[in-house]
């Protein structure tokens, strides 16, 4: 960090922003991809979402019982 700092300390604003674009869209572009990728099959994510709303319907379902035995509904 301190190496990136030393480099723009002398340098324009502008020329800071061109590098930390290049840096920025370098870093995102694996997240892109796997993005581009994933929206290329939308079976495979309504899959994703609905094993995630499933486990969550489980926890909460544990949470919920555990809630009425401490609050005495049971």
């Amino acid at each position: 960090m301190e190496d990136i700092a030393a480099e723009y300390a002398t340098k324009d604003m502008g020329v800071f922003k061109e590098g930390l674009t290049e840096v920025l869209v370098s870093s995102l572009s694996p997240i892109r991809t796997k993005l581009e990728q994933l929206m290329q099959d939308p079976q495979y994510l309504e899959q994703i979402l609905a094993e995630g709303a499933r486990k969550a319907s489980e926890e909460a379902q544990v949470t919920l019982a555990e809630v009425r035995r401490v609050v005495g509904l049971l």
